[in-house]
């Protein structure tokens, strides 16, 4: 009867003790989310980040280039957006700097963050809108639209890819 009982006990340590290691386990998982959640947060708010588009989703478009929107509170950076030519054909956008830009951050209903950033392109009222869907993960889907002082609003492009944040040195 004795060795039954200690071998109960053995048992039981040996169930509550691996129980135990998955429970720790999984609480590095969550940990870890928890984190890579805080350092997506603190990207947000500091508002110094890149976005860098890995899918184009749109129909017809190449992915051949690199696309990516570096944002800081000082300038947005867009790089090699695709655009259609006056001939109708799809052609990569320049490098090109705005400084007058509108950008308003709201959390999303869903978890992450929902950027909103409007780019005056002339005083005709020509603009772009770029509409940022932030998962709290870091991976992100980006919505552009053009629109034009008549109020006419198309969907140009959109794009699944992440944000980061810059360099140790401070780049991107």
């Amino acid at each position: 009867m004795k060795k039954i009982g200690v071998f109960v006990l053995l048992l039981s340590i040996i169930v509550c003790g691996g129980t135990l290691h998955r429970q720790e386990k999984k609480s590095k998982k969550q940990r870890k989310a928890e984190q890579t959640e805080a350092n997506t947060k603190q990207l947000i708010d500091t508002q110094k980040y890149i976005f860098t588009g890995i899918n184009l989703l749109t129909v017809g478009a190449s992915q051949n280039e690199k696309y990516y929107i570096i944002v800081t509170k000082e300038v947005i950076e867009t790089s090699f957006l695709p655009q259609y030519s006056k001939e109708n054909n799809l052609v990569s956008g320049p490098i090109s700097f705005y400084k007058d830009f509108e950008y308003k951050v709201e959390n999303s209903e869903e978890g992450g963050w929902d950027i909103y950033i409007k780019i005056e392109l002339n005083m005709l009222g020509d603009c772009v809108e770029m509409f940022l869907k932030v998962y709290p993960g870091g991976s992100a889907d980006l919505t552009v639209y053009k629109c034009t002082i008549t109020g006419y609003k198309h969907m140009d492009w959109k794009f699944r890819g992440y944000i980061e944040g810059p360099k140790r040195n401070g780049n991107f």
